[in-house]
């Protein structure tokens, strides 16, 4: 009975050193690399499927505008939207940060927290424009400046389980759509159109695609880093 006491008490002693709250100086080691590693691998393989398969919502707008005295009703459809072209891939080094959660019911936790930037996204569109009964196709083509996707990898410490969960954010733009061919009624549309309806595109993107791959290679191919207790730096 003093034996089976015994062990009992040293696998407390074992949890309460686990807690970081209870140890000095914790940290993942090299924490930096896996984010990178991680972050590269992820859009290597989107970039695989071709980033044409990121594809964008369609939008409908209707245009209801007085231009020099001259009534312009028509309604503009955008549709098949994807992205044509990326100008630049690259992770915001300054986010890259490990985070530790105190205890709380049994669910000690560390994220590994890091962002990376698309710059320059062109989305293009087949757009149909109907006034009067008219039909009017052109293609549309916009730039985003700043497309960012915000990655969180946690492990779970008491059950060694991953988790992941990618958020997309679409930076405000003043670029505008550019149309080929141009007409009165693009050139209006131009100047109401929104251009972050496409946020929630981008949002999916994070959500049904970049996900599920982050979480696959976080589960099955890259090893979360190593915990380090009373690391001198």
């Amino acid at each position: 009975m003093r034996d089976i006491i015994w062990l009992f008490l040293l696998f407390i002693c074992d949890l309460v050193v686990v807690s970081p709250s209870s140890v000095r100086r914790v940290r993942l080691i090299d924490h930096t690399s896996y984010a990178i590693s991680i972050i590269q691998k992820t859009m290597s393989k989107v970039e695989q499927r071709c980033w044409c398969n990121l594809k964008v919502d369609d939008v409908h707008v209707i245009v209801n505008e007085d231009v020099l005295s001259e009534a312009i009703y028509a309604e503009v459809d955008l549709k098949d939207g994807f992205v044509v072209s990326i100008q630049k891939i690259g992770i915001i080094h300054n986010t890259i940060q490990q985070k530790w959660l105190p205890l709380s019911g049994n669910t000690t936790r560390v994220e590994v927290h890091s962002t990376v930037k698309m710059s320059d996204v062109a989305v293009g569109f087949n757009v149909i424009a109907k006034e009067h009964g008219k039909v009017i196709h052109s293609t549309g083509l916009i730039v985003y400046p700043d497309v960012q996707f915000q990655f969180t990898i946690t492990k779970h410490l008491f059950t060694d389980e991953i988790t992941v969960d990618v958020v997309g954010v679409l930076a405000r733009t003043t670029n505008r759509m550019q149309f080929t061919p141009e007409n009165h009624v693009t050139k209006v549309f131009t100047a109401i159109f929104n251009s972050t309806t496409t946020a929630t595109s981008v949002e999916r993107w994070a959500r049904d695609i970049l996900k599920p791959i982050t979480l696959e290679l976080a589960t099955k191919e890259i090893e979360f880093p190593r915990i380090c207790y009373n690391c001198a730096t």
